[in-house]
């Protein structure tokens, strides 16, 4: 999606009588719902649970420009999505305009918390030889092993999709999709690619739809197996669930969580033509075949469609999506589980449809680390729309198997205006996610956290000006509690668009340093111990560093300004050689680490 098609509205009023992020909202507690949107849909509230806690914070430092891309962007740039396997260790992709004012793709990848030059994926430039290209999807396994997707504009202009491959930190020849063209017979819609997972092993899944001769869409499914993409099939047995054996289905999201185990989403037409969601697991490396969603029909629903899943594990899957009212008057949200390899029935989203009281919401994305335990986000309408189309966001959380009430998501207030726009979320444990979007009309870029389980406002993402229109964070990924990446663009005070990228990191780093590497024995008052413990990304970590010589503790020091000393005491170590570590314990925001080992040698 480009630049333009990315500017958010402006601001409207803050909607009033909403679930403040950061509030106390009881679970199980249920808005109300009305008659347009009850019919006979399940709401399934969720059962007291103890919240997750002792997760670090971690902070966000200053986004910064993608080092390399001012040379190849002479138009503007943006990142379209990150991919993390590690804290630190990321990968970033989008577009750039270059001078002959066609869209490029390019990639960058980040390690040990440094972000490399930026450059275009190889062999793509023959593929689209100079017409625009974009890399929309990325996903990591493990290590420097990575998959891009995204498309080029053939002679014809239409839109032909790619992959390419990472492997071990080398970036391969972008192919076209085995398979797919061939499929695309239509003379109607391009086939598009939604959704990309990968596991270690280099073995990924990409789902999407295609068009026939008859300009009907069918689903699909593109697996790369140790490594090489194989040819792209539609979805096994879709067939069956259309009326009449006619196919109108596409394939909207897929999550794997080992090689051969995933599960997809996606949506196909009933007998009274009604969108209805699907759903279908792979099981060592077999796809069962496809079968409707439970507790969803055409007469208790206008239209449903999925957007997002999944996986904790094999089996144990959550998918958020969106659904029209019976008499077609609202859009909503809904969700639903599997559990241990049966999907659960889809369920009303509690508490969206009291905020959404102007019937617009959206599913935009879900992010589950423990079975029964999800997070989902998107945006809805509320009371007032200055100007019309004007949203804000939305955060719920599912506990234990039982969906919370949906929150409003909260950020900067300028001029009593509250608009904000979720484009991302993700979770690095159950209870610990991060969010990414805009605020303000797409003036200022929003980032914002849960922590134990409790989600905080959203802020604007450190380093970036204000306002910074058009701006946003397009993309946010998570690998642990408070270790993400964030990707997105702005407007500099140029009014050149920018892509950048921003790291929030729990990761810690201590430094010993003695004053003498020799001292006499009952002179040891003389050795002073100096440490300093560094955030990697930014703040200042606050707590206490343990010295030991060996196993026995020597001082403990407590930090002012990530400094402090200490001294030996007299006769404190006996004659002989030493070896001396520091090891910060860490605090709420930050974890533990520990210095390299320094010789201390006491003599007589």
């Amino acid at each position: 999606m480009k630049l333009s098609m990315l500017a958010a509205a402006a601001a409207a009023v803050l909607a009033a009588g909403a679930t403040a992020m950061g509030s106390t909202a009881s679970p199980g507690a249920r808005s109300a719902v009305p008659a347009t949107a009850r019919a006979t849909l399940a709401v399934h509230a969720a059962p007291t649970a103890q919240p997750i806690v002792g997760a670090k914070q971690g902070a966000w430092g200053n986004a910064h420009l993608i080092p390399g891309l001012a040379a190849l962007a002479k138009n503007g740039s943006q990142v379209n999505q990150v991919a993390c396997v590690a804290a630190g260790t990321c990968t970033a992709v989008g577009d750039y305009q270059g001078a002959n004012k066609h869209w490029q793709a390019f990639v960058t990848d980040e390690k040990n918390g440094t972000w490399g030059a930026a450059h275009p994926i190889p062999g793509l430039a023959t593929l689209s030889r100079g017409r625009d290209t974009t890399t929309d999807f990325v996903a990591c396994a493990q290590g420097p092993n990575c998959a891009v997707i995204g498309f080029y504009v053939s002679a014809s202009g239409h839109h032909q999709w790619f992959a390419a491959n990472e492997k071990n930190g080398a970036w391969q020849t972008a192919i076209p999709l085995p398979g797919l063209a061939a499929l695309s017979t239509g003379s109607g819609d391009d086939p598009s690619v939604n959704s990309l997972s990968c596991v270690p092993g280099s073995n990924c899944v990409a789902v999407g739809s295609y068009t026939t001769l008859t300009n009907s869409h069918h689903p699909f499914i593109a697996a790369e197996k140790n490594g090489t993409w194989q040819r792209t099939i539609q979805v096994p047995g879709i067939n069956g669930l259309n009326a009449n054996g006619d196919v109108e289905a596409e394939a909207d999201a897929v999550a794997c969580v080992t090689s051969g185990d995933c599960a997809l989403a996606g949506s196909y037409h009933d007998q009274v033509n009604q969108t209805l969601p699907f759903v279908a697991d792979e099981k060592g490396g077999t796809w069962g075949l496809p079968r409707p969603l439970p507790g969803v029909n055409s007469t208790n629903t206008n239209g449903a469609t999925p957007t997002a899943i999944s996986c904790a594990r094999a089996g144990d899957c959550g998918i958020t999506g969106n659904y029209r009212a019976p008499d077609n008057s609202r859009q909503d949200v809904w969700v639903a589980d599997e559990k241990g390899g049966t999907w659960g029935p889809f369920q009303v989203l509690p508490g969206l449809v009291g905020l959404n009281v102007n019937g617009d919401a959206e599913a935009v994305a879900i992010s589950c680390r423990a079975p029964g335990f999800c997070s989902a986000g998107g945006t809805f309408s509320g009371p007032f729309m200055d100007p019309p189309g004007s949203q804000q966001a939305w955060v719920a959380d599912e506990r234990s198997g039982g969906w919370d009430i949906a929150q409003q998501v909260f950020g900067p207030t300028i001029n009593t205006s509250n608009v904000t726009r979720l484009n991302s979320l993700a979770c690095g444990a159950a209870g610990n996610c991060a969010l990414g979007g805009s605020a303000a009309g797409g003036a200022w870029t929003l980032i914002g956290n849960e922590v134990d389980s409790s989600w905080g406002n959203a802020r604007r993402v450190p380093g970036i000006a204000v306002p910074a229109f058009p701006a946003a964070v397009t993309s946010v990924a998570c690998v642990s509690s408070g270790n993400c990446a964030a990707g997105g663009y702005f407007g500099d005070a140029s009014q050149h668009v920018q892509a950048f990228v921003a790291d929030q990191s729990t990761v810690t780093s201590t430094a010993l340093t003695l004053s003498a590497a020799k001292i006499r024995s009952g002179h040891e008052q003389t050795e002073k111990l100096t440490v300093h413990v560094k955030a990697r990304t930014s703040g200042t970590p606050s707590g206490t560093v343990t010295v030991k010589a060996g196993t026995a503790t020597v001082c403990v020091i407590k930090l002012a300004g990530g400094s402090g000393t200490c001294t030996l005491r007299a006769s404190q170590l006996r004659v002989g050689s030493y070896q001396l570590t520091a090891a910060y314990g860490g605090s709420q925001v930050y974890s533990a680490s520990t210095s390299a080992r320094h010789p201390l040698t006491v003599t007589k």
